[in-house]
């Protein structure tokens, strides 16, 4: 009996299991992420515990550039579990956050937020409240945690603006402006902060003052330039032009210019 013909995933799947080549697996990776997500998902998961594995080599660390090709693997892995969608991947990807601290952890928080699984919130607060975290990664979080939207993830940022540290607060204005309307709820609490003399700071009065913008309120008291501007009036008699003293001019009924 003849073996059944290998379709394009079945090929590339065997091709993941068996390259031990870090660009080669990064090619191969990039052309499983348009593949059906059902087939690829949990051999990628698997790929990434072995990537992870050469990662945690100390053996490795003494060869720079090695580890720097595995790393793009890791990169390629978890960009291509965001892209798939499939929440198998959440706990895999939550599980490198709160593991590591390297560039391309920022990687696994983007693909945290395209799956959109609530479930990843606490680990990231947690990222974003760690301070031993480096500031992108941090960042980064901060950002999901704007995207992803929820009660407990709008709070942690506005704990964050709070903070005593200018870093830490500058880090939460961004995601909170995508987040807060003004006359809301969370603007009501934006308020209490910048009218308490302890709470407040640059950045928050700041974030107050983008969202003011937004609706039309302007601190100096400046209003946008409407929508609808007022019809210009158009003269009624032949408008003529002097080029020699750069005047324009009419001649009215009397015959005077």
């Amino acid at each position: 009996m003849f073996p059944l013909p290998m379709d394009e995933t079945d090929a590339l799947l065997e091709e993941l299991s068996e390259t031990k080549e870090p660009r080669k697996l990064r090619r191969v990776i990039r052309k499983l992420n348009d593949l059906d997500a059902s087939r690829v998902v949990e051999p990628l998961i698997k790929e990434l515990d072995t990537v992870r594995g050469f990662l945690d080599d100390p053996k490795l660390w003494k060869i720079s550039d090695e580890i720097y090709e595995w790393e793009r693997v890791m990169e390629s892995i978890c960009e291509a579990l965001g892209e798939l969608k499939d929440e198998k991947a959440v706990l895999p990807l939550i599980e490198l956050i709160e593991s590591y601290d390297r560039k391309w952890t920022i990687y696994a928080i983007l693909s945290l937020g395209e799956i959109g699984d609530k479930k990843a919130v606490p680990a990231l607060i947690m990222v974003l409240e760690n301070e031993k975290k480096s500031k992108v990664v941090r960042e980064y979080s901060a950002k999901v945690l704007g995207r992803l939207a929820t009660r407990n993830s709008i709070e942690a940022l506005f704990r964050l603006i709070q903070n005593e540290d200018e870093e830490n607060r500058e880090i939460a204005v961004s995601s909170l402006y995508r987040n807060i309307k003004y006359g809301s709820e969370f603007y009501k609490i934006l308020l209490g902060i910048n009218n308490d003399v302890e709470r407040v700071s640059t950045q928050s009065k700041y974030l107050q003052e983008l969202i003011d913008r937004d609706a039309g309120f302007h601190s100096d008291g400046s209003i946008p330039f409407s929508e609808n501007p007022t019809k210009r009036l158009e003269s009624e008699r032949e408008i003529f032009f002097d080029p020699n003293s750069g005047d324009y001019y009419y001649i009215d009924d009397d015959g005077e210019e």
